[in-house]
């Protein structure tokens, strides 16, 4: 995952996450698994964006048109 590090980029990241279909998992190096279609688990999630090395995340999403928007979007930002 590319790393963020504005909140700028953070907001608009989860305005798309919000606008997906189906859900969109950001998982850690350590296993910890947030659901980032839940309000709460995207503030628990936005530490770990801002904070973790890219290589540490890992997103999972629900639908494969979510996974080609989210892609998309971490690789042009």
């Amino acid at each position: 995952m590319t790393r963020m590090v504005t909140l700028d980029q953070v907001d608009q990241f989860l305005s798309l996450v919000d606008s997906c279909r189906g859900n969109i998992y950001l998982t850690s190096k350590y296993g910890d698994r947030f659901n980032l279609k839940s309000k709460l688990s995207q503030f628990l999630a936005i530490s770990a964006i801002l904070d973790s090395d890219a290589d540490d995340l890992d997103i999972q999403c629900a639908d494969h048109e979510d996974d080609s928007r989210l892609r998309h979007f971490l690789l042009t930002h």
